[in-house]
């Protein structure tokens, strides 16, 4: 799997996760899904009463986001192509969290039939400047590493 990601896409993404750097900060990356081609970062609010280890989205953050997207709307002109998030304190590598929120309930047990949004998770680390990102195939169980490819 291979990604391009624009730079100053990345970029506002590793602000975001600057910006509050002892909590977990969200956002969402657009761009063309065809093409896996990430180019632009949406920063959220992560409304979780656990926001140092885990996230949420606010919802309107969320709506308003998917609002603009082939996700409500066949004829957008950008796709919902990743998510982003921060692990503050500990390496950028999934957690059982992240592998068991790719679902869609996360609340019941894993079930084969269940299906998540095959989409890059970008996960950083502020404490550790390190990142990593992965991709989701909406079917199978876990991440699996993507080649990353960074432009202008």
């Amino acid at each position: 799997m291979e990604i391009t990601i624009k730079l100053n896409c990345l970029l506002e993404a590793i602000k975001h996760g600057y910006a509050n750097p002892n909590k977990e900060q969200v956002g969402m990356i657009l761009g063309d899904k065809s093409h896996w081609y990430l180019s632009q970062f949406i920063p959220m609010r992560n409304i979780s009463t656990s926001s140092v280890v885990h996230y949420e989205p606010h919802p309107d953050d969320l709506y308003s986001v998917l609002s603009q997207t082939t996700h409500f709307h066949k004829d957008a002109k950008l796709d919902l192509v990743g998510t982003f998030h921060t692990h503050p304190h500990s390496e950028p590598t999934p957690s059982i969290i992240d592998i068991l929120g790719t679902s869609y309930d996360s609340e019941k047990e894993l079930d084969p039939k269940d299906v998540g949004y095959e989409a890059i998770y970008i996960i950083f680390s502020p404490s550790l400047a390190k990142i990593s990102f992965q991709y989701y195939d909406g079917l199978e169980f876990g991440f699996k590493p993507v080649n990353v490819n960074i432009i202008n």
